[in-house]
């Protein structure tokens, strides 16, 4: 059986720090969110697979199933594109694009296990933040795939996550989750001075 690669604790901490900074960022106001029209605020150019000639379509099959990014250089001005496969089901493009978008924003230039590992860390806190988990409990796998407009799959990963979070700190809500939880409005601005 192949071991699971994982990341340092830190690293995690610190790319959750990224994406809460992103998520304000980008104006990210309610979850789930439309994926599509947060790559066209971001200028990142989407293809479909399904829009590609058969040679192209086998092409970007072998490159990968899911999605791929790649940058293309127009009159000296480069721009980032994301292909992805449009007939995977809704929850796994969303997933897919922001994977590649974990890609853009963490700058990775090559492919590498750690990279795969960081992308999907990222796509996972940034379609679920694990703070707002807290607001809807009893928590389940198939509560939190349809709140999120996520996999089971992935909210069975998500799950594991708030489980261990709640292990090691909360309630006691670090300032970017705090940051976060008041971006989307599920703490007041008297709460945070309370918890301070």
């Amino acid at each position: 059986m192949k071991k699971r690669f994982k990341l340092p604790y830190e690293r995690y901490e610190e790319i959750k720090k990224i994406v809460a900074s992103k998520i304000r960022e980008w104006g990210i106001n309610r979850l789930p969110y439309d994926c599509f029209n947060l790559c066209r605020s971001l200028g990142i150019v989407l293809k479909k697979y399904s829009e590609q000639d058969s040679l192209t379509q086998k092409k970007l099959m072998d490159i990968s199933e899911d999605a791929f990014c790649y940058v293309i250089t127009n009159d000296g001005v480069a721009k980032h594109c994301i292909a992805y496969n449009d007939k995977m089901p809704q929850h796994r493009i969303r997933f897919s694009i922001m994977h590649e978008i974990g890609h853009i924003v963490l700058d990775h230039t090559e492919h590498s296990q750690l990279a795969e590992v960081e992308a999907n860390f990222f796509a996972q806190y940034i379609l679920v933040p694990t703070p707002t988990l807290q607001y809807f409990y009893p928590l389940f796998t198939s509560k939190i795939s349809s709140l999120y407009n996520i996999s089971e799959e992935c909210a069975k990963n998500v799950l594991i996550q708030f489980n261990n979070w709640k292990e090691k700190g909360s309630p006691f809500l670090l300032p970017f989750e705090t940051a976060l939880l008041k971006h989307f409005h599920f703490i007041s601005v008297e709460e945070v001075h309370n918890s301070i």
